[in-house]
């Protein structure tokens, strides 16, 4: 059972998310900004931090599946099978989300390089 904080003259407070179900949370939502980005950021200069940031997690989920992957081969059929339900849909969306954030990305810094036509 869990407890429910009643601050003076307010009404009930529910327990803190977990640090792995926000995480979770978060990592889910395919759209959400890193903390500090700003998607209507007009610099160039913007567009390249987080077109480095991007690509840079990009890379990172994508040697972290070829291990999983490398890894689970080796592993029992209950293993496998947990990895299977549990590890690589969060690595897959992961992947998408920063692929589809570094598209974003790469849309805006072009924009912002184009001059504006009058």
């Amino acid at each position: 059972m869990a407890l429910v904080y009643f601050p003076q003259g307010k009404g009930p407070m529910l327990p803190r998310e977990s640090p792995e179900i926000e995480a979770a949370r978060k990592g889910a939502d395919p759209n959400r900004p890193m903390d500090g980005e700003d998607p209507s950021a007009q610099s160039p200069d913007v567009a390249r931090r987080w077109l480095r940031a991007y690509a840079e997690l990009e890379s990172l989920e994508k040697e972290l599946l070829d291990l999983l992957a490398l890894r689970t081969a080796q592993m029992s059929q209950d293993a496998r099978h947990e990895a299977a339900e549990t590890n690589f849909p969060v690595l897959v969306s992961q992947l998408d989300r920063f692929h589809k954030r570094l598209d974003f990305w790469q849309q805006r810094k072009r924009e912002m390089e184009t001059p504006a036509r009058h």
